[in-house]
């Protein structure tokens, strides 16, 4: 969640029912608070007492948190000054002692991220929040590797260089989808103009530019289309592969959680889900790569091996056969061969490697499950501004008379003779959902597409597809 409030007793009933964990901050977040402020004092006092009492008998409520950020952001801002007065009180004496007393056995942290070797936002033990990729600097994890030129400071690949033990805050923006704006912003937006930037709050407002620009190649004066598919889809991509590295350092890495599910207002920002409630990219993509078990392929670095994993969460043994492929964007097979994989619970390993292509922005490395028991996996070798990614397609709307008195539509999609990138139903209103979006399609490759949420007695021909080359353009990388 997004508020910084204790949730209604709702929410926690719910998660309950669902048998999903709540990690509870208490709140504190992010500066310094003194703590030798009787009146504060006796207010966190009571607050603490009376949501302690109310929360610990949820079987969902996983663990209580001293604060969000406020030990990480004294050491980067006021590094010189002791943290004693500042916070400590509330952190190691009134907020354990009152988990200790009313928790009933719920863990309490006295922060996050939190450790104690070196650093709050260190690799060595306990969570930390992986912002080196957003933010571009040093936040624990190391600098920058040098096969990152300046404009990569921020990118996603810098995820392969941590080596925290448990990832508890990471993300990348992107914009809300075009109805989702149109619903809430008066005059038309355009890149970089007030509206658009008005509903940035970060700082600085352009850090996205960077990003946009090294991965997709957007620029200042491409279409409000462009900075929108292309923001999308670098979310998409860089969380599915930050979460792939993760996972494949279980058990040393046992958890990473997403910054952030939904949004509270219309503006940009790191939620999978806009303020609407209408799923981004990302959100696919990250439903995917938590599956139970996944597959996913690793390159070191550029000109490195290829290499395919298998991570099971799962409490049981997965065994199964999977298709491991180098693929050419018109649908060429360089490489194919079926790999028979047996994963323990709670194991990941790499089941086979691939040579690294001569050509990388000719090639990409997929694998699937033949009875599709698995996600599939694909890794792009190169920037998406770097290849062919102009597929087209052709689609056709079934809806019958039911259908459209239930708001319900389905759109097969096929792919012409060109790998086909982010393919999805263009929503008509922010109320519309998709069982698939933004997925790839091979050539020749088709898939049909539930949309529901469609308002009663919709036109079908209203219906639409879109690719990555409708919005940024067809043209073939040479």
């Amino acid at each position: 969640m997004t508020r910084n409030i204790y949730e209604p007793e709702e929410f926690y009933d719910l998660c309950d029912q669902q048998g999903l964990l709540v990690w509870q901050d208490f709140m504190f977040t992010s500066v310094d608070y003194p703590d030798d402020d009787p009146g504060l004092r006796a207010e966190v006092e009571a607050e603490a007492s009376y949501q302690v009492r109310r929360l610990s008998g949820h079987p969902c409520l996983a663990v209580w948190a001293g604060n969000n950020e406020a030990h990480a952001m004294h050491d980067v801002i006021w590094a010189e000054e002791p943290r004693e007065g500042w916070g400590e009180y509330f952190y190691d004496d009134l907020l354990p002692r009152t988990v200790d007393e009313d928790g009933c056995g719920v863990p309490y942290r006295r922060g996050s991220p939190d450790g104690a070797l070196g650093t709050a936002n260190g690799v060595l033990d306990g969570d930390r929040h992986a912002w080196e990729v957003w933010h571009g600097a040093d936040l624990g994890a190391g600098p920058a590797p040098s096969t990152l030129d300046e404009s990569e400071q921020n990118h996603f690949w810098r995820y392969r260089q941590d080596r925290g033990r448990f990832i508890s805050e990471f993300g990348i923006c992107s914009i809300p989808e075009a109805v989702t704006l149109d619903r809430w912003v008066s005059q038309p937006i355009t890149p970089w103009g007030e509206q658009f930037l008005h509903r940035i709050k970060d700082s600085p407002q352009d850090k996205i530019m960077g990003l946009l620009a090294s991965e997709a190649g957007v620029g200042r004066a491409d279409s409000l289309r462009a900075h929108t598919i292309a923001s999308h889809m670098v979310q998409a991509e860089g969380l599915a592969y930050g979460i792939a590295h993760y996972r494949r350092r279980q058990p040393v890495c046992s958890g990473a959680l997403v910054w952030q599910l939904n949004e509270p207002w219309p503006g940009l920002s790191w939620s999978l889900v806009d303020y609407e409630g209408l799923p981004k990219a990302a959100w696919y993509a990250v439903r995917d790569a938590f599956a139970p078990v996944v597959a996913s392929w690793r390159q070191a670095e550029p000109g490195a091996c290829l290499e395919l994993w298998v991570t099971n969460s799962s409490g049981a043994e997965w065994s199964g056969v999977l298709r491991a492929r180098l693929r050419g964007f018109s649908g060429e097979v360089h490489d194919d061969r079926a790999v028979e994989v047996r994963v323990a619970p709670g194991d990941s390993r790499q089941v086979t490697s691939f040579p690294a292509p001569k050509r990388t922005r000719e090639v990409y490395a997929e694998a699937t499950a033949p009875d599709g028991g698995l996600p599939p996996a694909r890794l792009f070798l190169d920037h998406l501004k770097n290849l062919p990614l102009g597929g087209t397609v052709t689609s056709r709307v079934r809806a019958g008379e039911d259908d459209v008195a239930a708001g319900r539509a389905h759109v097969t999609i096929r792919a012409g003779d060109a790998f086909a990138y982010a393919v999805r139903v263009d929503p008509l209103s922010p109320a519309n959902r998709f069982d698939a979006a933004y997925f790839d399609l091979a050539p020749g490759q088709t898939r049909t597409v539930t949309v529901t949420g469609l308002a009663p007695g919709f036109n079908p021909a209203d219906l639409s597809v879109r690719t990555w080359a409708d919005d940024i353009g067809s043209e073939t990388v040479s």
